[in-house]
């Protein structure tokens, strides 16, 4: 009888957080940060009670997003109407919030282009911040001198960079649908 041991190159796989939890819990994230920027942006033309109910509105949608069946959240018109629901939903929010610039669109635009073509995380993050430290020194060139810094300003950015995460997650899933489906 030979001594068995394991080679030395093996290792237990990792954990890993499945496809259900980790997209609830992306898709959470992003409802509280577009909840944050609403409730805390200082250049919002309606009232409190108005953005509110539009958090609360947000809070609906997040549950019937989860409820939606697991086996549906890989096929390419479920992924893609979430991204392009929820890039329509960051984009009402920053209206709301008194964000009218046309560079924050275009930096929401061009992460979810970023997330599509880029094949590696480690390249799509570097760029993902990229465009959001450009984003923000354009902005600040433009219109943070002149204004006093507030949080509703400075959520701007974490915001695109967890829209870039959950693009980069959900249009993941759609390739994955692809490699099951050849």
């Amino acid at each position: 009888m030979a001594n068995e041991t394991a080679p030395a190159g093996s290792a237990s796989k990792p954990r890993t957080i499945g496809t259900a939890s980790t997209f609830t819990f992306l898709q959470s994230l992003v409802m509280i940060a577009l909840s944050y920027q609403l409730l805390f942006s200082p250049h919002s033309s309606y009232t409190v009670e108005a953005l509110e109910l539009v958090v609360f509105g947000l809070l609906f949608i997040l549950i019937l997003v989860v409820a939606l069946p697991h086996h549906l959240w890989r096929t390419p018109l479920i992924v893609w109407a979430l991204v392009l629901g929820d890039t329509f939903l960051c984009a009402n929010v920053f209206y709301m919030a008194g964000f009218t610039e046309p560079g924050l669109y275009v930096s929401l635009g061009l992460l979810i282009l970023i997330a599509a073509v880029v094949p590696s995380l480690n390249l799509h993050f570097a760029l993902s911040v990229g465009i959001c430290a450009m984003y923000g020194i354009i902005w600040y060139e433009l219109y943070g001198q002149y204004e006093p810094l507030s949080e509703g300003n400075l959520l701007q950015f974490p915001v695109l960079l967890v829209m870039a995460n959950f693009y980069w997650y959900i249009l993941g899933m759609r390739g994955m649908a692809q490699a099951s489906d050849a």
